[in-house]
């Protein structure tokens, strides 16, 4: 391999360190990183890392039983802590944890400018909006540092666990109690496709009943996690506020549990994350999220009425098979119920993330939370409080698909995932129209909604010309393109009536890309690329093969260096 005496182009360093990382994840496969935090007392042991928004350190614990096997990817459990709290094992936990050889960890939560100074004196930037120490919202808030960025520090601790030791990525679960129970539905629901399953425990479902309940009380420090950066605390301030209220309330984010089974454990005693079951008429945080249909959709004599949002029955009524829940309620108040350890286990393990879904259904209030699976939504309204969602479902065997939508600017589609293909030799069908809100959450009408959307698929052979028809007839140009490692179609004009829709075929002529260096076809030269060269090195008749010498070897490597970036 021949020596370079100069610098690698800055914008090579991705894919190499991607390159690196996947081959050094090979090498170490089966082993634990040395040096990694190891706990089997059954209280875990601190561990630390830096937040990948402000590379602030992020602590917490965790629990590694001796029966974890270094050689066998093991499944992880993500606990969230209450408000106020920091992360704990909590009692009876390890037992499971030890029996299963499964690891778990305890986010702590970083230090914030809410904090209370009396209580934190470490802290010279605490405010004393909040009588906590750490911050735990769970909550992503654009619009304050302040807040933090608590969804993002605990997918950085999953990402920090999954490269420190040996974790099954179709085995990570999501659980909590309390605030920590809000937080599991909420980092759940935005992002389903990262979990196996999720079990809140005694959440707050409807932020917007927490702030009705007790408006000017202790809860304040809530409405200062969800303020729009602007003045608007409270819901009606601001699209923005509104928008933050429903992104933090399971209830209005249940669509997107979707392939993603949930246990909810509740007491029905708890008053705090309201669930007395005698008492229905007002939200029940926990029974009218699962089953009980009898919430009239307005919170007291408020003006905040939304109408009637589906239980997971309902959903698993109109959909068979695409939602699994259960639950757990005991008689309890406000506490995390020892009774709930063999309902939580039980559903962590019966669900394994499968590797691929036919539907997906994914809603967002936001232009932060977008993906589900295969499939993307990115919303023409972000932080107004109106909702936009997509309903997917892939059809491999004769490779289409179909897109209903409600105010979407677009939808992306990651072809190899949804196990569909576009080649010359196999068109892709798209059935296009507008989502049916019946049995939905009703703000998903579509009453001025956008009539348009564009929908973008990844994954397609880098090949051309492309053709497109709608309904049988040919599209005018420039109406299906490449836009980088996507083809984009549109905008496409959504029919009316809801029941109607549009069928779009897309065709590609002939297959040759113009970068022979492109061994994925995707437009585009990078570690994958790379990868691919360095796994069949030496070898002969092979597609890395790029200067047909026989074998793979240094020249080919540097013509997939000296190629690198987007095919032009």
């Amino acid at each position: 391999m021949p020596v370079m005496d100069s610098p690698l182009p800055t914008n090579m360093l991705p894919g190499i360190a991607w390159t690196i990382a996947s081959l050094g994840g090979l090498l170490a496969a089966g082993s634990v990183v040395h040096g990694a935090p190891q706990g089997g007392s059954g209280a875990g042991v601190p561990y630390q890392h830096a937040s990948s928004i402000d590379g602030a350190p992020l602590e917490g614990l965790v629990f590694v039983p001796p029966t974890v096997n270094p050689s066998t990817p093991t499944a992880l459990v993500i606990y969230l802590h209450g408000g106020g709290g920091l992360g704990i094992v909590p009692q009876g936990w390890a037992t499971q944890l030890q029996a299963r050889g499964w690891i778990l960890i305890a986010p702590h939560g970083r230090r914030w400018a809410l904090a209370d100074p009396a209580l934190c004196p470490s802290n010279p930037n605490a405010s004393g909006i909040c009588n906590w120490c750490t911050s735990a919202a769970y909550v992503d808030n654009p619009f304050d540092p302040a807040v933090g960025p608590g969804e993002q520090d605990i997918l950085d601790s999953i990402a920090w666990a999954r490269s420190t030791y040996n974790i099954n990525a179709d085995r990570i679960y999501l659980t909590g109690f309390s605030m920590g129970g809000r937080g599991t539905y909420q980092i759940g629901l935005r992002n389903p496709h990262l979990f196996a399953a999720i079990a809140p425990c005694a959440p707050a479902s409807d932020m917007f009943e927490i702030f009705v309940r007790d408006p000017n009380g202790p809860d304040r420090c809530k409405k200062y996690m969800l303020h729009d950066g602007n003045g608007g605390l409270e819901p009606g301030d601001s699209g923005a506020t509104d928008a933050m209220y429903f992104q933090t309330s399971a209830r209005f984010l249940i669509e997107n549990a979707m392939n993603l089974p949930v246990h909810h454990s509740h007491g029905t005693q708890d008053a705090l994350a309201y669930n007395l079951v005698s008492q229905p008429t007002q939200y029940l945080h926990g029974a009218h999220m699962l089953s009980n249909t009898s919430f009239s959709g307005c919170h007291g004599t408020s003006d905040l009425c939304f109408g009637h949002t589906p239980t997971l029955s309902e959903l698993a009524a109109r959909f068979p098979g695409r939602y699994t829940w259960s639950s757990t309620f005991t008689p309890v108040a406000h506490v995390l119920d020892t009774a709930w350890i063999n309902g939580i286990f039980g559903h962590f393990d019966a669900s394994i993330r499968p590797a691929t879904t036919p539907s997906i259904l994914y809603k967002t209030y936001t232009d932060t939370a977008r993906r589900s699976g295969w499939l993307e939504v990115d919303s023409a309204v972000p932080w107004t409080g109106e909702p936009a969602a997509s309903l997917a479902d892939a059809v491999p065997a004769s490779n289409s698909i179909s897109i209903r939508t409600c105010r979407a600017r677009a939808v992306t589609v990651d072809l190899p995932a949804a196990q569909l293909s576009l080649t010359p030799s196999q068109p892709l069908t798209m059935v296009v129209g507008r989502l049916d809100p019946a049995g939905l959450d009703p703000a998903l009408n579509q009453n001025g909604a956008p009539d348009q959307t564009t929908i973008r698929v990844r994954g397609a052979a880098a090949c051309g010309p492309l053709i497109a028809t709608i309904n049988g007839q040919p599209t005018p140009p420039g109406f299906v393109r490449w836009s980088g490692d996507a083809i984009e179609l549109g905008p496409i004009g959504l029919p009316v009536p809801i029941s109607s829709a549009l069928t779009v075929t897309v065709t590609q002529t002939s297959c040759q890309s113009p970068c022979p260096a492109d061994l994925t076809m995707d437009r585009v030269i990078d570690g994958a690329d790379l990868a691919l060269v360095l796994a069949g090195w030496g070898q002969q008749d092979s597609a890395g093969d790029l200067d047909g010498s026989g074998s793979i070897d240094g020249q080919d490597l540097a013509l997939v260096l000296a190629a690198w970036g987007p095919c032009r």
